[in-house]
């Protein structure tokens, strides 16, 4: 389980911030 949580605490970052980037110029994705 430490695992899985480690991993998501690396991932979810990267994740939010591939949204936003993504999402802002086309005015869509970002949450």
């Amino acid at each position: 389980m430490r695992n899985i949580i480690g991993y998501l605490v690396m991932i979810m970052p990267i994740i939010a911030c591939n949204l936003y980037y993504y999402g802002e110029p086309s005015g869509g994705i970002n949450l």
